[in-house]
């Protein structure tokens, strides 16, 4: 089959497959490489979601420590900030576990302002009237507001959690395609090396056979000179050809 082809076309398949070869890593290298930048994006917008929901509690602290409207409005611009970029985050979230987890963050963000809002005003009237204590019942909804805020929290680190996973997941996925793309390479490089090494050796001995008969010939050490048996359509065949019509 080789021999069909000339010995400058044979060389220049090497190029073609180093070409080739080129063309697959960028290709293997951009799909795997765009899921890493995607989960690194997620593991760094998840990261400041938690960063979030830790300032939206301080600012409850502070409203706490001073009830005011200032105070309080702080409270549900972080919270309301936290639900538009989860909602926007979700949108581009692959993975069902996350997309549930984004759903439940959201909700728990949500409940987490309904129990804020129930007492926010009332203990700013009490405390605008000297009282510094909390009410039972202001006491009752901030505990019930304190377990959302630590569910919630739990669920931010567990959607972080699962980027760190994704992320190292493509990362392993990008080196193991990149190292199984070299070692069949190097299988396909060491295999086409070979088999035209072979098909030159063995045309090569084909001619030094032929070349021993035809000076035994011209020695008279033998009657008769063999043709050589070199069939194909690259240089060594052309070769033989003309040697053969002029034996």
């Amino acid at each position: 089959m080789l021999s069909n082809f000339s010995t400058g076309k044979k060389l220049m398949s090497f190029s073609i497959l180093f070409i080739l070869n080129i063309i697959i890593a960028g290709f293997l290298y951009n799909y795997y490489n765009s899921k890493v930048n995607f989960a690194v994006k997620e593991e760094m917008s998840t990261g400041i979601f938690v960063q979030n929901i830790l300032k939206g509690r301080i600012a409850v602290y502070q409203f706490l420590r001073s009830p005011n409207e200032n105070t309080a409005n702080k409270v549900k611009q972080k919270f309301t900030s936290l639900e538009k970029n989860v909602e926007e985050f979700k949108n581009n979230l692959k993975l069902e576990e996350d997309i549930k987890l984004a759903e439940n963050i959201i909700d728990l963000s949500n409940q987490y302002i309904d129990f804020f809002n129930l007492f926010a005003n009332k203990r700013i009237d009490e405390y605008a009237n000297g009282k510094k204590e909390e009410s039972q019942n202001v006491s009752s909804n901030i505990s019930k507001m304190a377990n959302v805020g630590s569910i919630l929290e739990k669920k931010l680190v567990k959607i972080n959690e699962n980027a760190k996973i994704l992320k190292d997941k493509a990362q392993n996925s990008l080196n193991t395609a990149l190292i199984v793309l070299v070692v069949l390479s190097l299988i396909v490089f060491i295999t086409f090396s070979s088999l035209i090494a072979s098909s030159i050796v063995k045309i090569l001995e084909e001619f030094e056979k032929g070349l021993l008969t035809f000076f035994k010939y011209i020695n008279r050490e033998v009657s008769s000179v063999e043709p050589l048996s070199i069939k194909g359509k690259d240089e060594f065949a052309q070769m033989a050809t003309v040697i053969n019509e002029n034996i």
